[in-house]
């Protein structure tokens, strides 16, 4: 897919409330969800699409939380990176923002 163009949307039940929303190509999406914490997650790709179910096919689960809470990856594989140096560490830096790979309070 394009970069920026919709892949799937999402309607994710977390202990904290219920969070709908959509993913992008070439974007990460993190939620809080501790380790010993489950959510209900329904995702619909977008078409041409597969995350698990065939190709455009709905999916429905059960997940667990872990140390990076629940991530939804829409990078595709292999994660294509710019070539352009200034584009390749923005990318980067907008993706360890996300995961918070670097909190500012610690």
């Amino acid at each position: 897919g394009k970069t920026g163009t919709t892949c799937l949307t999402y309607n994710l039940n977390l202990p904290s409330g219920n969070q709908t929303g959509q993913l992008n190509v070439g974007d990460l999406l993190r939620f809080p969800l501790k380790a010993d914490e489950e959510a209900t997650i329904t995702i619909t790709p977008e078409r041409g699409w597969d995350v698990g179910s065939g190709v455009g096919q709905e999916l429905n689960a059960t997940v667990k939380g872990g140390e990076a809470g629940l991530v939804l990856d829409g990078r595709g594989r292999p994660i294509i990176f710019p070539e352009d140096s200034t584009e390749r560490v923005a990318q980067i830096s907008k993706w360890s923002n996300v995961l918070e790979l670097y909190p500012e309070n610690t």
